[in-house]
């Protein structure tokens, strides 16, 4: 684990401390040469854009600077090939990659703060910075589960129907509430993956506008936002190995100025 002072190196302002970035690609996107710790970043992407699997990726970077990730499952479409091939088939990589699910927001909400809590009390108790590690958690798709509220009301009713921004409230108030107390000062990054859609001009002219479902707030609060495409309809097959190639967008970047792009082959 690095340090990196940006801007100010007075002894009020907290270091922004991360992992080494491992690829030269990583280093361009986010202007930096650390993936930050006690920060939030956000994947958005349309349907198999890689966003799933770009999270295992960086999981697998915590896994080989010695720390750990737990993955939490909203979708229940979890694969343990696919787990296994992005983590390279490495044991020690995958007994140290946790997986859990979560059927609505308030259960990975509720999964991701027990996680932390038992973090932070291990660190607390030990009182040893050396022995601190990385952990990564991510919650795959922020999303893609309803609130109990929401779920409620659909089983009572017998159908789903349009209503109202139920989810959009809850991740407010998680941002506003719980973020910042999880992760401030302790080794450990949040990452959520999320869906980009299509949203048509009501008047009935113009190109469809892309939107994240979620509210405002996943717009406010990530370091990161990483905007994700496929790059061609091909997939890549050489030996073992297979992929895609994807087009990575820094939409949003607090480590440096915004709006890089690049592609590049997302290998299994």
């Amino acid at each position: 684990v690095i340090t990196e002072v940006l801007k100010a190196s007075a002894e009020d302002h907290d270091p922004l401390i991360g992992l080494p970035l491992p690829t030269l690609a990583a280093r361009y996107l986010l202007q930096a040469n650390i993936f930050p710790l006690s920060r939030f970043t956000q994947l958005r992407g349309e349907f198999s854009a890689g966003k799933s699997a770009l999270l295992l990726e960086i999981m697998r970077w915590f896994n080989m600077y010695g720390g750990g990730a737990v993955l939490i499952d909203t979708e229940n479409k979890g694969s343990e090939t696919m787990l296994r091939g992005m983590l390279g088939h490495n044991a020690q990589h995958i007994a140290r990659t946790k997986v859990l699910t979560a059927a609505s927001v308030e259960e990975w909400q509720s999964k991701y703060i027990g996680i932390c809590k038992q973090i932070h009390a291990q660190i607390d108790a030990a009182n040893a910075p050396d022995k601190l590690v990385p952990v990564c958690v991510g919650v795959d798709s922020i999303s893609a589960v309803e609130v109990n509220r929401r779920v409620d009301k659909v089983s009572d009713e017998g159908h789903a129907a349009a209503g109202h921004p139920y989810l959009a409230r809850n991740l407010s108030d998680f941002m506003r509430t719980a973020l910042v107390p999880t992760l401030r000062h302790y080794p450990i990054a949040f990452i959520a993956t999320n869906h980009l859609k299509e949203e048509i001009n009501s008047m009935g002219f113009g190109p469809p506008k892309k939107y994240a479902p979620g509210g405002a707030s996943l717009d406010y609060y990530p370091t990161l936002i990483i905007d994700m495409q496929k790059a061609s309809r091909n997939t890549i097959t050489a030996g073992r190995v297979e992929g895609q190639p994807v087009r990575l967008i820094a939409t949003k970047n607090n480590l440096g100025a915004p709006g890089r792009r690049l592609t590049v082959n997302l290998l299994w």
